[in-house]
């Protein structure tokens, strides 16, 4: 089980590596030169119910920032040099839903360090 289970991480992650620098190139052929990435990830490891859940399913909340960034970065590193990337920390709170809270203490310096972004649009 734990092998199938790792086979279809990687294939999930380079799916979404893949999708994240065609759709960019995509796009810039097109004229476009900003890009803004909505990412979920980050965001809900701040919040310390989220971080109970992850561990509950066996992963470590302190080891995920690492390979967020790792995934974000792999994704926009064939951008153009003049093609902005962004990137909007959500906390899922459509219509009030505050599906996530917390401050950035538990991802910010691999955040801030590690991911290939020139923005970042944060929730305070």
């Amino acid at each position: 089980m734990v092998d199938k289970l790792q086979r279809t991480q990687g294939i999930a992650t380079d799916d979404f590596r893949f999708l994240q620098s065609v759709v960019p190139a995509g796009l810039y052929a097109l004229g476009c030169r900003y890009v803004q990435l909505d990412d979920t990830n980050l965001a809900y490891l701040c919040d310390p119910a989220h971080r109970e859940r992850v561990k509950a399913q066996g992963e470590d909340p302190n080891a995920l920032p690492a390979l967020y960034a790792k995934l974000i970065s792999d994704s926009v590193k064939l951008c153009p040099a003049d093609m902005a990337i962004g990137i909007h920390l959500c906390r899922g709170n459509h219509r009030s839903a505050w599906a996530a809270e917390g401050g950035y203490e538990p991802v910010a310096d691999i955040m801030f360090n590690e991911c290939g972004v020139d923005t970042f649009f944060l929730w305070w």
